[in-house]
């Protein structure tokens, strides 16, 4: 095979079958810089399209991500209003049938509204406390359910 030349058609082998050179398939898959003088208009326009959606989906999830972690602070703020609020009713240990609301000082546009109503056959109250807080231009509101002694 030493002296034999690299032919530029496929060449007839063994059951008539055509066989290329490697460097044939190379030529015919990886076109040489003889013929590829440039990209066309069209493959330019095309790969900047990709690259802008791309782009677009990128921002479009790091802005999405913030918002969950802005709506994720606001419910942490709320059940740690809720939490602390309970806290001072528990404290008591015990809690008559009433109803009472009010402000948070730390906390603008939040607002809090505790109702206590007597369990039959019971000596306990069913307290209910609702906290509304205020994101923007929502309306958010949490309620926490609990039973405490009644105050007699």
């Amino acid at each position: 095979m030493a002296g034999q030349r690299m032919l530029k058609y496929p060449r007839l082998r063994k059951n008539n079958k055509i066989n290329f050179t490697p460097s044939e398939i190379y030529k015919r898959l990886f076109r040489t810089r003889e013929s590829l003088d440039g990209f066309m208009l069209l493959e330019v326009v095309l790969s900047i399209f990709i690259i802008s959606v791309g782009i677009v989906f990128v921002i479009n999830s790091f802005i999405t991500s913030i918002k969950a972690f802005k709506v994720s602070k606001l419910y942490l703020d709320a059940l740690y209003r809720i939490e602390e609020k309970m806290w001072e009713y528990e404290e008591r240990g015990e809690i008559e049938e009433t109803s009472d609301s009010g402000e948070f000082k730390d906390y603008k546009d939040a607002a809090w509204n505790i109702e206590a109503e007597e369990v039959e056959d019971f000596p306990l109250n069913k307290v209910t406390l609702n906290v509304t807080l205020k994101d923007d231009s929502r309306k958010r509101g949490f309620t926490l359910v609990t039973y405490l002694f009644n105050k007699q």
